[in-house]
């Protein structure tokens, strides 16, 4: 049970564990590499929430987060919270931390369980956990509304320039 106001290590709150080799059978359920989905494949190895942290490489420190049954690659490291209503706080948490900055090695940058289970993070109330938590997705629900805006406003203005290139008559 998690004390509130307390400091803790992220070892101390949940599992860190490394993801599996790639599997190359097309499937319905997404795998996750270091920054982020890659392809989708037929076996999974998380089926809870899980946040998955990018461990090698120039973008290693990636954080993303599952809630589905999914498959991640020994690209990332899998951090399970022992408090399953916890595990946006902690995404968002390690979201804020870039944690690119704790890597080791210079040619081929990376985290380690180690590295990560050494963080140390404040708890606040359960229920401050969840209202930070609520903000945050308000937020990036919003975010990607406006980016799915953008993406059809350049669509739409290709389409314009491309029809006035070709003479076509709009009245716009």
């Amino acid at each position: 049970m998690i004390r509130i106001n307390m400091e803790y290590k992220l070892k101390e709150l949940g599992i860190f564990e490394t993801g599996s080799t790639l599997i190359k059978k097309i499937g319905n359920f997404p795998a996750f590499g270091g920054n982020g989905i890659i392809t989708y494949v037929n076996k999974w190895n998380v089926d809870e929430d899980a946040i998955i942290i990018g461990r090698v490489g120039a973008n290693c420190g990636c954080v993303n987060i599952t809630n589905k049954k999914s498959f991640v690659t020994d690209n990332a490291l899998i951090f399970k919270p022992k408090e399953k209503n916890m595990a946006r706080f902690y995404f968002y948490f390690l979201l804020h931390l870039n944690l690119n900055k704790f890597h080791i090695g210079s040619s081929q940058p990376l985290l380690t369980q180690g590295i990560l289970g050494n963080i140390k993070i404040n708890i606040p109330s359960l229920n401050k956990c969840q209202k930070i938590s609520k903000i945050l997705d308000n937020i990036d629900n919003q975010i990607e509304r406006n980016n799915s805006m953008v993406q059809k406003l350049q669509s739409f203005e290709q389409a314009l320039i491309f029809s006035k290139k070709w003479g076509a008559n709009y009245a716009c």
